[in-house]
């Protein structure tokens, strides 16, 4: 039987994938490893001129903690708008501007494809809707 050990270090020298997985901070080796979620209230024509945002947190440690507080959070706040519309029969039922499983898979492939080995802003992932 072979045993096999898994490790994040090895020769005193960190990867990438075992520091965001596995480390309780990574931002200390990886300062630009966290996920940052903005929101920019302009017409969809003026993205390009947008301004400053009218939100703006980071979301920050493990690549796990941050994919689950990013979903925990838009699902919990008003982020996105919610719509209600009548049911059939009766009463009112509300919906979420964009679908969950949507946004889920917007949250981890914005993780998942991000080049981790750059510093600048250039693997930013854009949501346009129309107002």
């Amino acid at each position: 039987m072979k045993q096999v050990r898994l490790s994040a270090v090895v020769a005193n020298c960190f990867y990438t994938p075992g520091l965001l997985f596995f480390a309780s901070n990574p931002q200390r080796v990886l300062s630009h490893a966290f996920l940052r979620l903005m929101k920019f209230v302009v017409p969809s024509g003026q993205y390009k001129n947008r301004g400053t945002p009218t939100f703006d947190r980071d979301f920050r440690g493990p690549i796990t903690k941050q994919i689950r507080a990013a979903r925990t959070f838009l699902r919990e706040t008003s982020f996105f708008e919610r719509f209600q519309h009548r049911k059939t029969d009766g009463g009112f039922a509300e919906q979420p501007e964009l679908p969950t499983i949507a946004i889920d898979e917007a949250i981890v492939n914005a993780v998942a494809h991000r080049d981790y080995h750059t510093r600048i802003l250039s693997s930013a992932s854009t949501i346009l809707m129309p107002l």
